[in-house]
């Protein structure tokens, strides 16, 4: 396991071996490809936070753009965490010059994505997330303390000090019930821009409108049970500031739908780890 004590920019001795290798939390947890039903999940929960929700929605208009973001996001995520640590610090310095290219102003007041306070709650998203899911369906992943000084250094890589992260797992439990009950500010255009997404066909995300019109009506029930995924995954908190609520019958459902996962999820299909796809963020 990669000491965290140490720079990230000091650990590229061996630079074909991963930050974290087979067998840690996060090699065992991002193999499935399921869990990438976690980004949308936190594209909404992020855009709860004001500021950060003015600079994505600035830029993420379209199911074309919002399509391009996540696979984005996705493959940083892959280099960071089956890539070399070569290939991961390069994917870390390419993140954050696209981050210093985006600057946004509200009120007069210069922004950026960059900035610690932001980067801090993205990755507390992608954290919670991740977390949630273990918990729903990857139960025998373990994930405890080891496991987040893992998600230390996975945010270290996504551009954040290690200084400015909560130390332990419970200091970010208390950081992330404080976030969610003091400092959520849901605008109308949030609310407008989130909801719009909701209305998106999973069609929509794969295939240009065009082309999946013909066959749109066979994904309509699959997108009402992945809009249920979503608003069942997120905090109440977040979900209530969004007005997004599942009766109690739906609920049960989709612990049920869980469960049934949660029993079959060890043969369903995994990531491809090849070198090619970490290359795409380097060329």
């Amino acid at each position: 396991m990669f000491d965290n004590s140490l720079s990230l920019n000091e650990t590229t001795d061996d630079s074909n071996q991963s930050f974290f290798g087979i067998g840690s939390h996060l090699w065992l947890n991002h193999q499935y490809l399921i869990r990438s039903i976690g980004y949308p999940v936190a594209v909404i929960i992020i855009a709860a936070n004001p500021i950060v929700f003015e600079i994505i929605s600035s830029y993420v208009r379209t199911a074309e753009s919002l399509k391009n973001r996540l696979s984005l996001t996705r493959q940083y995520s892959f280099a960071f965490i089956f890539g070399g640590k070569r290939d991961a610090l390069n994917a870390s310095n390419a993140l954050r010059m696209a981050h210093q290219k985006i600057k946004y102003t509200i009120d007069g007041v210069s922004y950026s994505p960059g900035e610690p306070d932001l980067m801090l709650w993205v990755f507390s998203a992608l954290y919670y997330t991740s977390k949630k899911m273990n918990e729903l369906l990857l139960t025998n992943i373990p994930f405890n303390e080891k496991t987040y000084e893992e998600y230390k250094i996975l945010a270290q890589l996504y551009g954040i000090s290690k200084q400015h992260l909560p130390y332990t797992m419970e200091d970010f439990e208390q950081y992330w019930n404080k976030a969610l009950s003091e400092r959520l500010v849901v605008t109308d255009a949030c609310k407008a821009f989130v909801h719009s997404k909701f209305q998106l066909s999973i069609i929509d995300m794969l295939l240009t409108s065009k082309r999946a019109n013909p066959i749109r009506f066979i994904f309509k029930p699959i997108d009402r049970l992945i809009r249920l995924f979503f608003i069942f995954l997120l905090p109440q908190q977040i979900a209530d500031a969004f007005d997004l609520h599942l009766s109690a019958q739906q609920r049960l459902m989709m612990k049920y739908i869980f469960k049934g996962i949660r029993a079959i999820h060890h043969i369903l299909p995994k990531q491809l780890t090849v070198e090619n796809k970490i290359r795409r963020l380097l060329t």
